[in-house]
């Protein structure tokens, strides 16, 4: 295949991505930022509006954008190699190029939404880029470690809640958990009234946004090294190394993964529900079903989206 022709998979994929992004997007347009987390923070959650949270989280959350971050990861691959065979070296114009992500990232977040991930992703391509002639075997071993890593932060971090002083835990956790009505109506106030008050608020927020994403790196990290290994591999061309996929296996694959996945996450949604989406156990535990669902659906979508593109 010619060096500078595009794969069409990858395109097709991408899109489906995006829209599938956006359907957590429209959660967090339309709600307070608490109701990402724990859909018991805001509204009525019985009747239609729990069927949509359920297949939205079941189907859609944190699903298509681990997608996403596997393709950012095929992305660096194939810059720094096109890049390498026009001018030798990629490293200048990738550090560049993520310089700017970062930039229009941190635009984004002040004066759109507070919701950006570009900047996440310019940190991650900087570090993903170093891996780029890493063996498979560090790339596997190095995502599982940072998949492996976020999620014992996460954990470690909702049982020691318990710990905290109580002061802490009515300032600064349930706060962000479960606010108050008092402060969901500030928020959505800030954000229905004017451009300025929305900005203000965005602005407040940056310093908070940027601590979250920062938690969330090594997991972003440990997506764009599968894809770089993916890439390598010629998974996108429906190959593995020389050898062609079948597209019975790989189908077979594909929904075994999505079903795994997605059992692991409703396993998730009726134990949450269970603890009534308590701080202290949906901080901790609750979250770890649809951590590592997601990623395991993910690749299972992603399987069965190449298929569709054969």
């Amino acid at each position: 295949m010619n060096s500078l022709q595009r794969i069409d998979s990858l395109d097709f994929i991408r899109g489906v991505a995006v829209l599938g992004i956006l359907m957590m997007n429209i959660q967090s347009f339309s709600m307070p930022m608490a109701a990402y987390s724990n859909p018991t923070a805001f509204g009525d959650l019985n009747g239609v509006n729990l069927i949509a949270w359920q297949f939205s989280h079941l189907f859609f959350d944190q699903k298509f954008m681990s997608i996403f971050s596997i393709l950012f990861g095929v992305g660096i691959a194939i810059f720094s190699e096109r890049v390498t065979e026009r001018e030798g070296f990629s490293g200048k114009r990738q550090y560049i190029r993520m310089l700017w992500w970062f930039l229009f990232g941190a635009l984004h977040a002040i004066f759109l939404w507070w919701g950006d991930i570009l900047m996440m992703y310019a940190v991650c391509g900087c570090i993903s880029f170093l891996f780029k002639d890493a063996k498979d075997k560090t790339l596997i071993w190095v995502a599982i470690g940072c998949l492996s890593l976020v999620w014992l932060v996460f954990l470690l971090q909702g049982l020691m809640i318990p710990m905290a002083p109580q002061e802490a835990i009515e300032n600064d956790i349930l706060p962000m958990w479960s606010p108050t009505n008092e402060a969901i109506f500030s928020e959505l106030a800030a954000f229905n009234g004017s451009y300025t008050s929305a900005l203000n608020y965005r602005t407040n927020l940056l310093l908070d946004i940027i601590s979250e994403m920062t938690a969330y790196t090594p997991r972003v990290l440990a997506l764009n090294l599968i894809g770089m290994l993916l890439y390598r591999k010629r998974f996108f061309l429906m190959h593995w190394g020389e050898q062609a996929l079948s597209k019975t296996k790989l189908f077979l694959v594909g929904l075994l993964l999505a079903v795994a996945g997605i059992a692991i996450s409703w396993l998730g949604v009726i134990n949450n529900f269970a603890e009534n989406f308590s701080y202290l156990y949906s901080m901790s535990f609750g979250m770890t079903y649809n951590y590592w669902g997601s990623v395991i659906t993910a690749l299972g979508y992603l399987c069965l989206l190449m298929i569709m593109t054969s």
